[in-house]
């Protein structure tokens, strides 16, 4: 197992084999569980109740490691305490075999327990929050889908990290994604223009969006559904005003399994570029 912390000011520290901070036994709490938080109605004609909703919440984690550097206790510890500050965030990477999953959470405790005649090495104890209690996929899967092109037999490209399965193209402007996540996954488009579009649309599964007008290489259209509320912007100013009404904006998610995302317009369809960013979710490492 391998663990790299990433502080929101790009420095980084690593705890596994060859390095000097290594995993605790039994040193990743909140990693490989989850509970969620059951909302019920009691049903007052019979025994039992009608389950309304699972919903999970923020979650805590917490991680303890060890320098095995015991000769420089002293300067080992100078540096991680430099590194690890309170209420500063880190995007945590944690690869167990092939996979890597990660998330961003905001420390919040600390203990150091000092080396003793007993114990010699310097041990650490951390806990932070997550404000989502999802694991991320390491790579966003980010495709042009405008930029695929058929394969002699079956057609096929990669994920941008790993080079593993990710989705097939065909000849109606659109690709398919497999998502094996947990849940639900939100997106994030850009949209760009070579020449003039008119009505330019995209679409996921049943969802879509829209635009009416014309645009142009001097248009860049982002919209954004991992913030919320999303947003849906044309060189980050506020579009929302210009979508077709009939826009399913409510199904604009990667569901779990096979999805279809694609785009079209009403005149000058090849002349977009339309990309597309997600990451998979998971409950646990």
């Amino acid at each position: 197992m391998l663990i790299k912390f990433v502080k929101s000011d790009n420095t980084v520290l690593y705890v596994g084999e060859g390095y000097d901070w290594r995993l605790q036994k039994k040193g990743l709490e909140g990693f490989a569980s989850f509970e969620g938080k059951l909302t019920t109605t009691a049903d007052y004609s019979r025994d039992g109740s009608t389950l309304d909703n699972v919903r999970l919440d923020d979650k805590k984690r917490t991680l303890k490691i060890c320098n095995i550097n015991w000769r420089n206790a002293d300067e080992e510890r100078d540096k991680a305490r430099r590194f690890f500050s309170y209420n500063t965030d880190y995007k945590i990477y944690i690869t167990v075999g092939n996979e890597t999953r990660w998330a961003e959470g905001t420390l919040y405790r600390m203990q150091f327990n000092e080396p003793t005649n007993e114990d010699y090495m310097l041990k650490l104890t951390m806990s932070f929050e997550f404000e989502s209690p999802y694991l991320l996929s390491y790579d966003d899967f980010g495709k042009d889908i405008a930029s695929l092109t058929p394969h002699i037999a079956f057609p096929w490209l990669s994920s941008i990290e790993k080079g593993t399965y990710n989705a097939v193209f065909n000849f109606d402007r659109s690709v398919e994604i497999y998502n094996d996540g947990d849940i639900i996954t939100y997106v994030k488009m850009n949209i760009g223009f070579k020449n003039p579009v008119t009505n330019p649309k995209v679409g996921i599964n049943d969802g879509f969006i829209r635009f009416i007008g014309v645009f142009g290489k001097d248009d860049h259209i982002k919209i954004d559904y991992t913030v919320n509320p999303p947003r849906i912007t044309n060189n980050d100013e506020n579009i929302l005003g210009i979508c077709d009404r009939a826009s399913v904006f409510e199904r604009m998610y990667i569901d779990k399994g096979a999805n279809t995302v694609y785009f079209d317009a009403d005149n000058g369809t090849d002349e977009m570029s339309v990309s597309v960013y997600y990451y998979r979710q998971y409950t646990m490492i």
